[in-house]
């Protein structure tokens, strides 16, 4: 009798169907590590059986047994059976099986498969170690001793062995600098250069991801991959595979990673070799597609950071790009979309690179309709985007000379609350748009446009107070009087420190070297701009309102206790003050060096009493923690029973 509802089991997959499954399975991974931007680890799994339980990834010490006795049979059958049933608990591997990996038994019987002729067991022992090289770095490094079979299997006449191999070193070159330039000494590159000019899609996407985590600097053979014709080879693949945005999506990594770490020279010979045009075309049409789609698609990450990295270079290899039909439209289209958080946000670093660059530049990105967009972000999206849109709006004002243009109504809202941030690179951007605002906006514009901000000027009160940035203080100050009224008060000028972004690797830790640190998205000054020097007043308005701040920023009346005891101490350091300037020119003038000490701990205590106990900031409430070994108030005892020698005992109270 035939099973019921025969037509709900599965049926038993061919071979072209496991390898068709699997193709697939690695192709969904590809795409949805590459949307998370992180340009590291690839795993290859086994194709899904019919059913899968956490008991399928246990790892028993009688599994141990049985792997062990089952690779070192001399039946195939038997030796496939270990390599399968290994390959499958390395999917998620469990505390003994990764033991059984540190331990170095298994390596070692995965290397003996290599070292063998069977190309079906050489192709499951190369499934196992590509797993291994997919988690952590410890278990990664275990796979080293591979390394002369792996690279010696990239000239395979077996496409599998081949495409296998190079995604277990793809893994490996992903762990570090270090284990780079291991797989470059055992002879690793010459060959995947070679792969780079494959006819086989599949071959080629994996060869791309070695090559792009291999391109990853530090490194000392970077050049070579120059020498050897990389780029030259990544733009032919590019023309043939145009159409395949799988492989140009490969391909675009590759140019991303050079063009990140290449010399001006270098970046040059990217771009002469044509490969920037294709890649921007597919980039186009990605981002004309529905948002969902661009998405999966996964090119716009490494065709924009490709893009990003040559703008970031030169002031003419930035014009260059520029100019190219299309690209400045890609680069606001990517913006304007908003369907991926990934892509706008490296959009928005690339825009800082064109708006840094030429008062031309700015024109074509304001009339191509940003600005709009860039207010969107910074009203709407969190502080990192901000960061990335300020960048712009600021290049805009500055470079583009165009503060009058932009919507500073709106935006002056949200530049305080750079004010109000801890970030040190957002404040210095809030000040510098108070500052544009204040300098180049006609009479007093700039100043009622903070007036209608609540809490505006006292965002810059506090600030003047806890800040510990001198040029930020100047600044400050000149806009505290002028906003007061005193416009004779010259503000500073206030130059947004050069910071180098790190894009080649995971998005928040690494790194998207730019060619010439100078094209980091800095503002540039225009030349007409002075600098005065930095003048601090000893007086700064920011109390007339009857309050006053503490350390931590928290404005308090002025007549609270912690001001009382602010004062008292600072009447005790003033009373020394006049002894030190009583004694200089005595026989006691040996007792100054002590007493400047004393000063310059009471400085300490004050900022121990103005930071109170329940404050938010810990970081502040242990950077003035004061003297908590009693360390101090020891050596201070010690100064009083070295002046008490010789004196008469002391039996009743002495007026002062």
């Amino acid at each position: 009798m035939p099973p019921r509802f025969k037509e709900l089991y599965k049926p038993n997959p061919t071979g072209k169907d496991v390898r068709q499954r699997r193709l697939l399975r690695e192709a969904q991974l590809r795409r949805l590590q590459r949307e998370q931007l992180f340009m590291g680890k690839r795993l290859r799994f086994r194709t899904p059986q019919e059913s899968e339980t956490e008991s399928e990834f246990e790892f028993t010490p009688s599994d141990t047994t049985n792997i062990i006795r089952g690779l070192k049979s001399a039946k195939h059958e038997e030796r496939m059976e270990a390599l399968k049933n290994l390959s499958a608990k390395l999917e998620q591997p469990s505390e003994n099986l990764r033991g059984f990996v540190l331990d170095g038994a298994c390596i070692e019987l995965l290397v003996g498969v290599l070292a063998g002729t069977d190309s079906e067991e050489k192709l499951q022992s190369l499934w196992c170690l590509t797993n291994i090289t997919g988690f952590e770095g410890r278990l990664a490094e275990q796979v080293l001793p591979a390394t002369p079979y792996l690279v010696s299997l990239l000239d395979s006449h077996d496409m599998e062995l081949k495409d296998q191999a190079a995604w277990t070193l793809g893994n490996l070159a992903s762990e570090g600098p270090d284990i780079r330039e291991h797989l470059y000494a055992n002879g690793v590159l010459k060959p995947l250069v070679e792969l780079a000019g494959t006819e086989d899609r599949t071959l080629l996407q994996t060869a791309c991801f070695a090559l792009s985590n291999m391109a990853r600097k530090p490194s000392t053979y970077f050049d070579q991959m120059f020498e050897m014709g990389l780029p030259q080879a990544i733009a032919k693949q590019i023309q043939r595979f145009r159409g395949d945005v799988d492989c140009v999506r490969e391909l675009a990594w590759v140019c991303a990673y050079l063009a990140a770490a290449s010399s001006e020279q270098q970046v040059d010979v990217i771009l002469e070799t044509g490969a920037v045009d294709v890649i921007l075309e597919s980039a186009l049409m990605a981002a004309d597609q529905d948002g969902s789609a661009a998405q999966t698609s996964g090119l716009l990450i490494p065709a924009i950071r490709t893009l990003g990295n040559i703008a970031a270079g030169t002031d003419s290899q930035t014009r260059t790009l520029v100019s190219k039909p299309g690209f400045i439209r890609l680069v606001v289209r990517c913006i304007e979309s908003s369907s991926s958080r990934a892509v706008e946000k490296e959009s928005l670093w690339v825009l800082s690179s064109i708006t840094a660059c030429c008062k031309t530049d700015v024109d074509a990105v304001v009339n191509a309709g940003v600005v709009p967009d860039l207010v969107r972000i910074i009203e709407k999206q969190n502080f990192d985007l901000k960061k990335e849109a300020a960048y712009s709006l600021l290049n805009i004002a500055i470079v583009g000379q165009r503060i009058g243009d932009l919507p500073n109504e709106q935006l002056v809202k949200e530049f305080v609350e750079f004010v109000r941030s801890a970030d040190e690179e957002l404040v210095r951007m809030g000040v510098q748009f108070l500052s544009l605002l204040f300098e180049q906006l006609p009479g007093e514009l700039g100043v009622e446009m903070l007036r209608k901000v609540e809490g505006g000027v006292d965002a810059l009160e506090t600030l003047i107070a806890v800040t510990e940035d001198d040029d930020i203080r100047a600044t400050v100050s000149a806009l505290i009087d002028q906003y007061y009224g005193d416009r004779s008060s010259r503000l500073p000028s206030l130059a947004l420190r050069a910071t180098t972004l790190s894009r080649t690797d995971s998005f928040h830790s690494t790194s998207l070297l730019r060619s010439d640190p100078t094209k980091t998205p800095v503002i540039k000054t225009p030349d007409e701009v002075k600098s005065y020097p930095a003048t601090i007043k000893v007086y700064t308005r920011t109390g007339d309102k009857g309050t006053s701040s503490l350390f931590t920023g928290e404005r308090r009346t002025k007549d609270d206790a912690v001001f009382e005891s602010l004062g008292t101490t600072d009447e005790l350091s003033s009373t020394i003050g006049l002894a030190i300037a009583f004694i200089e020119e005595t026989p006691a003038k040996q007792l100054v060096a002590q007493l400047e000490t004393i000063q310059c701990l009471l400085q300490d205590v004050g900022s121990n009493v103005a930071t109170p106990l329940n404050s938010k900031s810990q970081i502040k409430i242990k950077r003035t923690r004061f003297d908590p070994d009693g360390y101090h108030c020891k050596q201070l005892e010690e100064w009083i029973d070295e002046m008490s020698v010789g004196l008469p005992v002391h039996r009743s109270f002495i007026l002062p």
